[in-house]
């Protein structure tokens, strides 16, 4: 009699497991790889697979960010309209497999912005929307931004964040220059002492996020001087040194132009000089 009461028991258990497993593979519609971790600059591609072929009318990507999981709209394909990458994005990914019922992006040179979740999104016919989701995360001890290119005269902002809080003692930023790849002291920031810029970096630039894991400097009204390499120092304790680097490189579209406008003027005056 016991014998048959827990034998109902572990029919019923087993009847349960295998509803259980059953509602979960159908939930599960969308396979994802749940994270990919990449160092900074990496190339990184993200897929994701419908389990099942459907009516699938268009695939979106969305970049899931910030505290409040705000939802941005990445990428779009479907057989009519083709694939989109949206806005900004268009400089930074690619959609690289153009399916229904298969999708992936790839992200170039991974920067600090890039971290985060992203969500794959099937809209399906008559069914609705069907979506996974992929974690990315990017493994250096220091995320730096991607090397910047800009304009003579624009003003740029360079950040540094150490990836896992640590006793940091002080910060410092460095100017690598010149075929030798001389190092100068820029600034340094420390709770102690607080934000110092150097020398002749006064007038040129600040340290503008005051923090110990996370730093930055911006470069007011850039000059040709100001490319190069710019290194973020952490002083940690015990450990010592740790660092980033990021690199600046300025064009100087205003200047090529000048030849020209001098051509231009000293025609006009000889023009002017023969009519009369």
């Amino acid at each position: 009699m016991r014998w048959k009461v827990k034998q109902e028991y572990f029919c019923l258990l087993c009847t349960f497991c295998s509803i259980y497993v059953t509602l979960s593979s159908i939930n599960d519609e969308v396979l994802t790889e749940k994270e990919s971790s990449v160092k900074l600059h990496e190339t990184v591609t993200l897929k994701c697979v419908l389990r099942k072929p459907q009516t699938v009318l268009q695939v979106t990507w969305q970049k899931i960010s910030g505290k409040n999981n705000n939802v941005t709209n990445v990428a779009t394909y479907s057989t009519r309209s083709g694939a989109n990458v949206i806005g900004k994005y268009r400089d930074l990914l690619n959609i690289t497999h153009l399916g229904l019922n298969e999708t992936a992006i790839t992200v170039w040179r991974t920067s600090i912005e890039d971290a985060g979740c992203y969500r794959c999104l099937f809209n399906v016919f008559p069914v609705g929307a069907i979506n996974g989701e992929t974690c990315l995360s990017i493994s250096d001890e220091v995320l730096t931004e991607n090397n910047k290119s800009l304009k003579l005269h624009e003003t740029v902002t360079l950040k540094c964040v150490l990836r896992n809080p640590q006793n940091v003692r002080q910060v410092t930023w460095q100017k690598i220059s010149g075929k030798n790849n001389n190092v100068t002291n820029v600034a340094t920031y420390s709770t102690r002492s607080g934000a110092n810029v150097i020398g002749i970096y006064q007038d040129l630039l600040n340290i503008t996020h005051l923090g110990l894991n996370e730093t930055a400097i911006t470069v007011w009204r850039t000059s040709i001087e100001d490319a190069g390499c710019y290194r973020c120092l952490f002083n940690v304790f015990p450990v010592g040194a740790i660092n980033g680097e990021t690199c600046l490189s300025i064009s100087d579209t205003g200047s090529s132009l000048q030849p020209i406008k001098l051509v231009l003027i000293t025609a006009m005056i000889l023009v002017m000089w023969h009519c009369q």
